[in-house]
């Protein structure tokens, strides 16, 4: 595509150049116009380099333009939960 934009804990990355040397190859595109905060946290629990994210970063979501998450991030369980899953592998 010429322009692949998606959502990640309301900052809008630009991932259309990076769709081509994203280590999980162009399926990062599937992402494209949605939040995909879900997808981001599900496929990287190691976590993203935030030096990464802010070079993609294009701008903000402003509040109300998606439909609030269910899930809580910053919760003890979601913590737990990343890091069960980061030692299993």
């Amino acid at each position: 595509p010429r322009s692949a934009w998606c959502s990640v804990h309301s900052q809008v990355l630009d991932i259309t150049a990076f769709s081509k040397t994203h280590p999980g190859g162009d399926t990062i595109l599937l992402a494209a116009g949605k939040d995909a905060t879900v997808l981001f946290e599900t496929y990287h629990p190691r976590g993203v380099p935030q030096s990464l994210v802010k070079k993609l970063q294009i701008g903000v979501m402003e509040k109300g333009a998606f439909q609030d998450s269910f899930y809580s991030w910053d919760s003890e369980f979601y913590k737990v939960l990343k890091k069960r899953v980061v030692t299993s592998f």
